[in-house]
């Protein structure tokens, strides 16, 4: 009878105690979904009346995005024990490759309190909106964006990328030209290089410039404007310099513009022209005058963990809902980028879920350590990260067949390694060696024939 007047009279002391504990005693419990922001240039499902052709790349890249998010989600492959609670939800904020618009979106996000920014693939609106994320205190992971400038982890501390930086590229085709010296000899060490005016091709001709020499040398740097529809004065200039290789870092169609380099003599078999990744893995229609062309690319593996279960579910996708998939037809390599970028997010959540960080809002430190973190077997081959958020990876140099229509992996880089696979077709069509030694023509005079004769090649 004691203990029951005892605990009648302490019952609301009782209650407050029991109700407190209800709420703050439960623990940690993980959420039911994840939102966060995707920046991306375009939403696949509305898209502007107009697209330019060169810029479908981010058209494919968000429909990838939206279809890995969705096979996460919905288990489509085996990710054991990753996230296993919870699912990621997207809300899309497009910026039609405006700068301006990033920024406005990175405000945006920063102001309903996210602390990530996923997507950013295109590099010239990547620097500005990285930039803005530092200002906000935001972490940033690109879906792409292989800008070198983005590897300043002074200036961009809180960006990292699933691509390799394109100095890694750049370090390719060095490594590729003093190879091809080696073996044929003099000329492939005599560069031109043409390039739009644009972040990202100015920043690869930019650092292309600062790594090549002593043993290479730009005999020409030609720039021109995207809209610019007249180049005789550019590649008139290249032809003058005398270069045999020529680097085309372009943003417009590159048959348009080959055809163009054609027409004043600039294509043939004693010319190599290199061009850039994003014109390597862009779908075309054959072009005869591009056979031989090459390129520095990600290494990409033949087979891979995921690869049987994400080509499958691009193959049978709706295309209504995920345009460029479904229709039986397989994914362009620009699919990978996207689809391992949300695979290291959602292991990255996982990190931070075990953590017991979701639901209130993370640092960018935390996020840096939690994606810088993860490694795993992807379709763009092993994923792993460095200190200052760039991706590590393996480069390839590939060439343009244009039977097959697609760049075809001839070199792979690997640890300053070059490890052949297959020779290149060069523009001949065969896999001689071109020889870029060409000298002028010069006339001379023959003791064994007794009469003046010409020298063609320059060499005698």
């Amino acid at each position: 009878f004691l203990f029951s007047l005892s605990v009648m009279q302490n019952f609301p002391v009782l209650f407050l105690f029991l109700s407190l504990c209800v709420l703050f005693c439960r623990g940690y419990e993980s959420p039911n979904e994840v939102v966060l922001p995707l920046l991306d240039p375009y939403h696949s499902i509305s898209l502007p009346a107009q697209i330019p052709p060169a810029d479908l790349i981010y058209v494919i890249y968000n429909t990838a995005t939206i279809l890995s998010v969705d096979m996460f989600n919905n288990r489509t492959c085996d990710f054991p024990d990753i996230l296993p609670n919870t699912k990621i939800k997207l809300e899309i904020l497009t910026d039609d490759l405006q700068p301006a618009k990033t920024v406005e979106n990175v405000i945006y996000a920063a102001e309903k309190g996210y602390s990530l920014l996923f997507g950013m693939p295109d590099p010239e609106t990547a620097v500005p909106g990285a930039t803005a994320a530092g200002v906000y205190d935001m972490a940033v992971f690109s879906t792409f964006a292989p800008t070198s400038r983005l590897s300043d982890e002074i200036l961009y501390p809180t960006f990292s990328r699933i691509a390799t930086s394109t100095t890694e590229q750049l370090k390719t085709i060095r490594a590729i030209l003093l190879h091809y010296e080696s073996l044929a000899g003099r000329g492939w060490t005599d560069v031109a290089i043409i390039s739009t005016i644009n972040e990202y091709n100015l920043n690869y001709a930019n650092s292309f410039i600062e790594i090549a020499a002593p043993e290479i040398t730009i005999q020409s740097y030609q720039q021109f404007l995207l809209e610019q529809e007249n180049l005789d004065i550019e590649l008139n200039e290249i032809k003058r310099s005398a270069a045999h290789v020529i680097l085309a870092l372009v943003s417009v169609d590159y048959s348009e513009f080959i055809a163009k380099a054609d027409e004043v003599g600039l294509v043939g078999e004693s010319y190599v022209w290199f061009t850039t990744a994003a014109i390597a893995v862009t779908p075309r229609a054959p072009d005869p005058l591009m056979r031989g062309t090459l390129s520095a690319v990600n290494y990409f593996p033949s087979t891979s963990y995921y690869q049987e279960c994400f080509f499958e579910a691009w193959r049978t996708a709706d295309p209504v809902r995920y345009p460029f998939a479904g229709l039986g037809i397989d994914p362009t390599t620009l699919a990978y980028f996207p689809f391992d970028a949300v695979v290291t997010l959602a292991k990255a959540l996982d990190v931070l879920d075990k953590s017991e960080m979701l639901g209130q809002r993370i640092s960018p430190e935390a996020w840096n350590a939690a994606i810088r973190g993860v490694s795993f077997e992807g379709l763009t081959g092993d994923v792993s990260f460095l200190p200052n958020g760039d991706r590590v990876g393996a480069q390839s140099l590939r060439y343009y067949d244009v039977d097959a229509n697609i760049f075809l992996t001839a070199t792979i880089r690997e640890e300053q390694e070059l490890i052949h696979v297959q020779d290149v077709v060069w523009f001949s069509n065969t896999t001689n060696i071109p020889d870029l030694d060409i000298r002028p023509p010069f006339n001379y005079w023959s003791c064994e024939d007794k009469e003046m004769q010409t020298d063609a090649t320059g060499k005698k």
